[in-house]
């Protein structure tokens, strides 16, 4: 190419030169900025996801804890109804006797008013029909038996149930008591199953006039069946986020609670459709392995179309029940489609920028490219603040979850009021080192600690006495101990303390096992300050010793607490060691 007029082309050429120069620059300082803004993005999109994610599994975390101490609380609540409901009905039985041995005193023969009473409590009923008022004498003879009347006037106190646990004796124990009432647990035939014995706890109160026990008692189960209706309807009504449910079903797949289909709780799991039968075989298979979050297909009733959800499975083995936390996918598929959208919008705002920053720079030429470069700095310091700032909020919703986390493991393995492990952290611990071959190297002890006359404080001055009281003896056993000793609340008024390495043979073990017992005896003679008061306690200790691996934990913790029972029973305030004739 030949320039006729180089002098007048030049700056021409320059020009365009230039331009071209700015419009090859800009298109590659927008293509990389629109580079790094869409990779960053998608980055951003995927932390987001990952977080999202994890806060619905932490919901659903919440969730199952909020569930497992509710049904804890509302099984518990089985033994407290129950007791009170026998207590009422002995009371009515109390003062019916009572009111007939004042109105006939003197008038009749003792015989006819024993008869009296007899035959005016026989026919009384109540729980259901289950419930019936039984009176025996103090030396162990049936006065009344409306079940077995062929078995009234006989002398039975050596009579026993299932387990070996002499029925008679424990009932007139539990009327012997310095009230003269109290409660007895034993095993007895259930009206609906004849030929099989099922747990029962029994109420007595000692009619002095005529040396007698009045009582009743009921099957605990019945009361458990009562209180997992109880529970069951508070699942079916509780909802938490936009979606989320808790289903309750048992190890077979049979559907107990399903609150979003509930037509799904009146049918068998055969009769279910094939996507529901496997998704609930999953569930079981998970949660009877351990537990853990699942992703399963659910049909929608409304619309019979298959949504995809997410559940937190786990076992709740007092009930045999498999509880779910669940929540559908779309609940946090929408925070992430929204997120998409924005960012298709910002998209096209920058490539619309991009285009008018083409324009100017092949009109303005030089100038253009220093309004490009002062612009291009000013979004690079916008997308580095913005990117900082997000940066900052994802580090402190981090800290949260964690913080979060923490306060839920402190509440789920320690003991809110003294601060010590709770009974499923000891239990954890008791069955790891159980199982760990350091531990198996020698002998162990397992204490079971029972506070004597507790429940007095309580009635005198209220339960923030009785806390005090918990938490002072709480401190006082950590100190009381050494290193190789873990102390931890059962619940109440109960404490447990594992003597790890007692020694290499058994008669070492037991030294030193009462060597720690002594020690604790002596940290808590001393007088308790209680707000206004001192108060005097004493303690009541059942120890086993032991080989570790040799026993399941359950029959650790059961030959202890036996052992507590008969230390209580020799006159409290002293120690016993487990034998097997305390069984």
């Amino acid at each position: 190419m030949r320039l006729s007029n180089p002098a007048k082309n030049l700056p021409k050429l320059h020009l365009l030169g230039t331009l071209m120069v700015v419009f090859t620059l800009t298109l590659m300082l927008g293509g990389l900025f629109l580079g790094q803004r869409f990779a960053d993005q998608i980055n951003f999109l995927n932390k987001l996801e990952d977080s999202v994610t994890l806060q619905i599994q932490n919901q659903l975390q919440s969730e199952m804890i909020a569930l497992r101490n509710y049904l804890d609380h509302t099984r518990a609540q089985s033994d407290e109804i129950l007791r009170a409901r026998l207590i009422e009905q002995v009371d009515l039985a109390y003062n019916l006797m009572n009111s007939i041995y004042q109105q006939e005193q003197g008038l009749r023969d003792p015989q006819e008013i024993k008869k009296l009473i007899v035959e005016s409590l026989r026919t009384l009923r109540f729980f259901d029909g289950r419930g019936y008022y039984f009176v025996d004498d103090m030396e162990g003879r049936f006065i009344l038996l409306p079940t077995a009347p062929e078995y009234e006037g006989r002398l039975m106190p050596d009579n026993q149930d299932d387990t070996g646990h002499f029925i008679m004796k424990g009932l007139i124990e539990a009327a012997r008591k310095p009230r003269g009432e109290g409660f007895s647990q034993y095993r007895w035939y259930h009206p609906e199953k004849p030929s099989q014995m099922s747990d029962k706890l029994a109420y007595v109160r000692y009619f002095e006039p005529f040396d007698w026990l009045i009582g009743t008692g009921d099957y605990t189960y019945e009361w458990d069946k009562k209180q997992q209706e109880v529970a069951k309807n508070w699942v079916r009504s509780h909802r938490f986020g936009q979606s989320g449910y808790i289903t309750l079903f048992d190890v077979s797949g049979q559907l107990l609670v399903s609150p979003g289909n509930t037509e799904l709780e009146q049918i068998s799991s055969n009769q279910r459709s094939k996507v529901e039968q496997e998704s609930l075989s999953l569930m079981v298979l998970i949660a009877t392995d351990g537990g853990g979050f699942v992703d399963y297909w659910f049909e929608d009733p409304t619309t019979k179309e298959l949504r995809k959800k997410q559940a937190l499975v786990d076992v709740y083995e007092d009930w045999g029940w498999i509880l779910a936390t669940t929540i559908f996918e779309e609940d946090f598929n929408s925070l992430l489609n929204q997120e998409r959208q924005e960012f298709s919008a910002a998209q096209a705002r920058n490539y619309r920028q991009l285009l008018i920053g083409v324009s100017i720079a092949l009109i303005l030429s030089v100038l253009a490219s220093l309004v490009f470069s002062r612009w291009s700095r000013h979004l690079f310091k916008t997308y580095h603040e913005t990117n900082q700032a997000q940066q900052l909020q994802l580090q402190e919703q981090a800290k949260k979850l964690q913080e979060k986390e923490q306060q839920l493991r402190a509440l789920a393995f320690f003991d809110p009021l003294t601060s010590l492990p709770n009974r499923r952290s000891f239990m954890n611990t008791l069955s790891n080192r159980n199982d760990s071959c350091e531990f198996r190297a020698g002998y162990a002890s397992l204490l079971f600690i029972d506070l004597d006359n507790f429940k007095p404080l309580n009635d005198t001055y209220g339960h923030d006495y009785g806390d005090l009281l918990l938490q002072q003896v709480a401190n006082r056993l950590q100190d009381g101990v050494d290193g190789n000793c873990f102390v931890a609340r059962l619940g109440g008024d109960e404490f447990v303390v594992l003597v790890d390495d007692a020694g290499d043979n058994a008669q070492k073990a037991f030294s030193r096992t009462e060597e720690v017992i002594l020690n604790l005896q002596e940290d808590l003679a001393d007088l308790y300050r209680l707000k206004d008061i001192q108060y005097p306690i004493t303690i009541s200790i059942g120890a086993t010793v032991f080989c570790a691996g040799e026993k399941p934990v359950d029959v650790l913790l059961k030959e202890a607490d036996l052992a507590m029972y008969a230390s209580k029973a020799k006159g409290r305030n002293g120690f016993t060691f487990f034998e097997p004739s305390q069984v």
